[in-house]
């Protein structure tokens, strides 16, 4: 079989066109996955990057926590702690004319050098004297803070409803006292060696 130039013509230009698609689809394949491969590049840097701004905060965390932990109260081990916080709580709804129906502490819990009592608390007053109580509570600092509050409308102006109070604090051991700027130091016993 003998092809003439016009056969030999297409037959060129057909194997040109096959060989220039199936470049093209390469190339294409290729591309996609270089673009894929500089965005997971890219994203990663932009991980790093939020990580190591995170970590030049650092010394940031660390300032904030310990003035945190500095305005935390600090008890003696072998005081109860529940029933200061409850006098608190209780002292609290008198002043705002806020009646605490029933008030359930929980056990004292210890996270590292810092101790939470949850206390769960029946109420019922009207709004003046519970936004004045939850007002109260804030002003107390990192001490205490509200975790839940449910209100039930109970007639014209008289709410009624839960709340779950946490209380935070330190401990420090009994012969040793607070300074004002939460340094402990040790009480003279007598004894030359506290």
């Amino acid at each position: 079989m003998k092809l003439n130039v016009r056969e030999w013509n297409l037959l060129t230009l057909t194997a040109v066109v096959i060989l220039a698609v199936s470049a093209y689809m390469l190339a294409e394949n290729a591309l996609d996955e270089r673009h894929d491969l500089i965005r997971a590049i890219q994203d990663a840097e932009e991980r790093i990057a939020r990580r190591h701004a995170v970590i030049a905060q650092t010394e940031q965390w660390e300032d904030r926590l310990r003035e945190l932990r500095n305005s935390l109260p600090s008890y003696p081990e072998d005081q109860d702690v529940t029933s200061r916080l409850l006098t608190l709580l209780e002292n609290a709804a008198t002043r705002h004319n806020l009646q605490l129906l029933r008030r359930d502490p929980e056990r004292e819990r210890r996270d590292g050098e810092l101790y939470e009592l949850t206390i769960n608390c029946r109420w019922r007053g009207d709004l003046e004297a519970l936004v004045y109580f939850l007002f109260d509570l804030q002003q107390q600092g990192v001490q205490l803070g509200v975790r839940q509050l449910s209100i039930t409308p109970r007639g014209p102006g008289r709410l009624e409803g839960t709340m779950t109070i946490d209380g935070a604090y330190s401990r420090h051991p009994a012969d040793q006292t607070e300074t004002a700027d939460g340094a402990s130091t040790a009480i003279l016993t007598g004894d030359p060696s506290s």
